[in-house]
């Protein structure tokens, strides 16, 4: 006992209960450190209380919940990101609850005969808790974590938008998004839209419990250890699940798969090693990455500027369609909703003051007055802008210009004949890992391309087209046989000795354009394919 107090001591004496969880959660993956789980185990006990006690309608069945929670938490520890601890351990302990919960349901505890001496159960159904934890463990992470963090951890605004890193209106929004979305499938589910969320306190003996566990000076009861390996099985298989749901399908005609991964957190540690896993060996120092030129830094702003535009563009209709459906819904006749209505005319109120102040933000920053005059004011300096980049662009002296770009398209078709692996793979800004790219090639042949996947043979075939008097030089991939015949990818590319990169865009969204620039981005529906050429075996 004084050895585990004086671990406690040194592992809170500088900053007492103030340690970040991500600096504890280090501690613990990395060195094994029992006082670092200990204070994880006591910061967000209630977090992992709450829900299991609400679930199940035992002290008994919560505390084997609550247990279970916790060594799992101890097997995966290395796979939480540390500003999430808390929205990790809830949405575990709802898992572990609802099976537990599943089990005890396939054993019968009441005969027929005596349900008549069952008492009626007093006050508000209690059920009810349960089912809010549940909807809860529903809602998207970002709508859930600002309510486990402000609701059942007690953190303010501030203290959560530092843990989730991002501001504190956008905590505050999600807060209320989320208390709304609750609300709503609450009342679906026949339970009055009257939302109180509280963490329940934990008993001191059941922190106790899991403290001996983690320490070694406990034995595992039997339901606890089944109930852990079950619950860690079915979240195995849930991963891969994931996985597998995330590839990707083709690329327009270049009949690359590319594995779009989401956030998977990584692979946990082995919770038995007693070191870290050494360094890896030195690797060669790789040459510095060339410095980009103004020119090239302005066509990448002016590509992601298109790609923000688009995307604001896009939430902006959405929101807009939101409320105007809201609207129309609640004012159809014969089915008039007063309440509806009121509502929706607060809301808009509500957010018609939040835009105010942004509204005289962009007013000053143009220098427009009054702030009214704003929607004239933005044409005009978009025009003047406009007439500005046109001007700069008659100025530009442009290089020599080959007047028959023919014989330059022909040399670098020449240069293209061949072999060429798939070496690096990127599409709407996610990587595809290189175990995807194993066996992924192209041949070209004249002006003519194929294209395989990993252990298939070459695919149905595209013409090529290249301008190589443009900059960024162009591509146009033809199809010329099956589903894809006729369509065609705009792209661009360059060929560095047995080097090729070529950006390409999807020919379904042809009318976005050609791409600009070598980059990816979230909406930009382009792929960039990074090539090298087959040597021939000698």
């Amino acid at each position: 006992m004084l050895r585990r107090f004086a671990r406690l001591l040194t592992a809170t004496a500088e900053v007492g209960d103030r340690v970040p969880d991500a600096e504890l959660l280090r501690q613990f993956t990395q060195d094994r450190n029992a006082a670092a789980f200990e204070l994880l185990v006591r910061r967000h006990a209630d977090t992992v209380w709450t829900p299991c006690r609400r679930l199940l309608r035992s002290d008994v069945d919560a505390e084997d919940a609550f247990q279970a929670t916790f060594l799992i938490f101890a097997r995966k520890a290395a796979a939480v990101r540390g500003a999430c601890v808390g929205g990790w351990l809830h949405r575990v302990a709802i898992r572990v609850a609802l099976k537990l919960r599943t089990r005890a349901a396939r054993v019968p505890v009441t005969t027929s005969e005596h349900l008549s001496s069952v008492p009626a159960p007093e006050g508000p159904d209690p059920e009810i808790p349960g089912i809010v934890q549940e909807e809860l463990a529903r809602l998207p992470d970002r709508y859930r974590l600002p309510v486990v963090l402000c609701d059942l951890e007690g953190h303010t605004h501030v203290e959560a938008a530092a843990a989730l890193r991002c501001p504190v209106g956008t905590v505050a929004g999600r807060l209320s998004r989320a208390r709304g979305l609750l609300r709503d499938r609450l009342a679906r589910r026949g339970v009055a839209p009257v939302l109180v969320l509280s963490a329940a306190a934990t008993p001191a003996d059941v922190v106790r419990a899991v403290e001996a566990l983690a320490g070694g000076g406990s034995v595992v009861r039997p339901v606890v250890s089944s109930l852990t390996e079950g619950v860690l099985h079915a979240m195995s298989i849930a991963k891969w699940k994931m996985v597998a749901g995330a590839t990707a399908g083709l690329l327009g005609l270049v009949g690359v798969a590319i594995a779009a991964y989401g956030s998977l957190l990584p692979a946990p540690a082995p919770v038995a090693a007693p070191m870290p896993a050494p360094a890896a060996p030195p690797q060669k120092d790789e040459p510095a990455p060339k410095a980009k030129t103004n020119a090239e830094l302005v066509q990448e702003a002016k590509a992601r500027f298109a790609e923000f535009e688009q995307l604001l563009t896009v939430l902006t209709e959405a929101e807009l369609l939101k409320h105007r459906q809201e609207i129309h819904a609640a004012g159809r006749p014969g089915k008039e909703d007063a309440a509806a209505l009121a509502k929706k005319v607060a809301e808009l109120e509500r957010k018609i003051e939040e835009l105010k102040p942004r509204l005289k933000y962009y007013a000053d920053d143009f220098g427009i007055s009054p702030a009214s005059k704003l929607p004239v004011g933005i044409r005009r300096v978009k025009e003047e802008l406009d007439k500005q980049e046109k001007a700069e662009k008659r100025e530009k002296p442009e290089g020599p210009k080959s007047s028959d770009p023919k014989p330059a398209a022909a040399e670098d078709l020449k240069r293209l004949n061949g072999e060429w692996k798939v070496v690096a793979l990127e599409a709407n800004g996610k990587k595809a890992p290189a175990a995807e790219l194993e066996g992924m090639r192209w041949s070209f042949s004249g002006a003519e391309v194929r294209f395989a996947d990993p252990g298939e043979e070459l695919g149905e075939k595209s013409s090529v087209k290249l301008d190589p008097s443009q900059s960024p030089k162009h591509i146009d991939l033809v199809g010329l046989e099956g589903a894809g015949k006729g369509m065609t990818s705009q792209g661009i590319y360059k060929l560095e000795n047995d080097r090729l990169v070529i950006c390409l865009r999807d020919s379904k969204s042809a009318e976005k354009g050609r791409p600009t620039t070598f980059t990816t981005g979230v909406v930009s529906e382009s792929g960039l394919i990074t090539l090298e050429r087959v040597k021939d075996k000698k």
